[in-house]
C-alpha cells in the first residue's frame, strides 16, 4: 500500500506544470492615457505577440528584434562581450510571469527584471515591469488595447 502511495506521488510530481490557457497573440496598441510611466519616455506605438503552446514571442516596429519567450520555464541565455543574461518564465495563475537576471561584466552589476502579462479583460493587456538594480528599484505599469 505504501509503495503504491509512493509511486501515485511520484507520478503527479512528475506531470508537466500545468499551462494557462491565456493566449496574448494579436496586436496591441498602448492606452497612454492609463499606463504609468515615469518621466516623459512613454510614446505611442503597437506591441506583436505571437503566441504557440512553446513560446511567446514579442515585437514592436521600434526594435531591431522580435524578443522569444520559451514557455516550459527552462532557462534562455543569451551572452554578448560586456554581459550575459538569463531568463525563465512561469504561469502564475493566469498571469505570465518573465524574470530575467543580466550580470554586467564591466563594472560588475546585477539587474533583475520582472515582467507581468496578464489580461485585465478580453481586449486590455497589462504589462508590468519591476526593475532591481543595486541602486534600487523602480516599476511601470502599460496598459494595451487589442486592435481588430
Amino acid at each position: 500500500m505504501g509503495y503504491i502511495v509512493a509511486m501515485s506521488l511520484l507520478a503527479i510530481a512528475l506531470l508537466p506544470q500545468s499551462r494557462s490557457t491565456v493566449d496574448f497573440s494579436g496586436t496591441w496598441r498602448i492606452d497612454l492615457q492609463r499606463s504609468v510611466y515615469p518621466g516623459d519616455g512613454l510614446e505611442d506605438h503597437t506591441l506583436e505577440i505571437k503566441q504557440t503552446p512553446d513560446a511567446l514571442t514579442l515585437n514592436s516596429p521600434s526594435w531591431k528584434s522580435p524578443l522569444v519567450y520559451k514557455l516550459d520555464g527552462t532557462a534562455s541565455v543569451q551572452k554578448s562581450r560586456t554581459w550575459e543574461s538569463v531568463t525563465r518564465t512561469r504561469w502564475e495563475g493566469q498571469t505570465l510571469v518573465i524574470e530575467t537576471k543580466r550580470v554586467h561584466y564591466q563594472p560588475a552589476q546585477e539587474t533583475v527584471t520582472t515582467d507581468s502579462f496578464f489580461l485585465q479583460a478580453r481586449d486590455e493587456l497589462v504589462s508590468s515591469r519591476s526593475v532591481k538594480t543595486a541602486r534600487g528599484e523602480h516599476g511601470f505599469k502599460l496598459i494595451y488595447r487589442k486592435q481588430k
